[in-house]
């Protein structure tokens, strides 16, 4: 009984600490996790498809790395394997940050209209519980949550380095 108290008490402390991360993420990197919502709404196949394959790619490159340095010795390559991980961990979490204000979106009242810190508040919450439940949640919900934050994260950096591109003053001849 003392196990499950435990576990219940973990739970319900632990969802105020990634509520508050989700939002501060969403108001820190606005623009992106912005891009990475309109991701999710528009394309949430395509998101998932380039986050299962980046997931697959950097997961392979980190466990090169780390043969490198358990089976060669060679120590100076695990600031490269932290790295790639930190690369990794920032886009899921970034990209969850846009899940949970696009689940807050969908769960958003039409009358009266939520305000955007409480959206994000009630898609983080609903996130959280969900990726809570036993074998469905953890298995399931979560990778699946991850992988689609983690491809709308990538996407959203993508279209915003296109757009920037474009937009960039010429260099050239201003007639032509």
């Amino acid at each position: 009984m003392a196990q499950i108290a435990g576990v219940v008490a973990f739970m319900i402390l632990s969802v105020v600490p990634l509520i508050a991360l989700f939002t501060i993420l969403g108001a820190l990197f606005t623009r992106v996790v912005s891009e990475a919502q309109a991701v999710i709404a528009s394309a949430p196949g395509r998101a998932f498809a380039i986050g299962l394959v980046n997931a697959v790619f950097l997961s392979v490159v980190c466990l090169a790395l780390a043969g490198i340095v358990e089976g060669l010795g060679w120590q100076v390559f695990i600031v490269p394997l932290v790295f790639v991980l930190w690369v990794l961990m920032a886009g899921i979490t970034v990209g969850l940050s846009a899940v949970a204000q696009h689940v807050g979106a969908r769960l958003e009242p039409a009358d009266p209209p939520w305000s955007a810190l409480r959206r994000s508040n009630m898609g983080a919450l609903a996130l959280v519980l969900a990726c809570y439940v036993p074998v469905l949640g953890w298995f399931i919900v979560l990778p699946y949550v991850g992988l689609l934050g983690l491809g709308a994260d990538i996407l959203a950096i993508l279209r915003r380095g296109r757009r920037g591109s474009r937009d960039a003053p010429s260099t050239g001849d201003p007639d032509g």
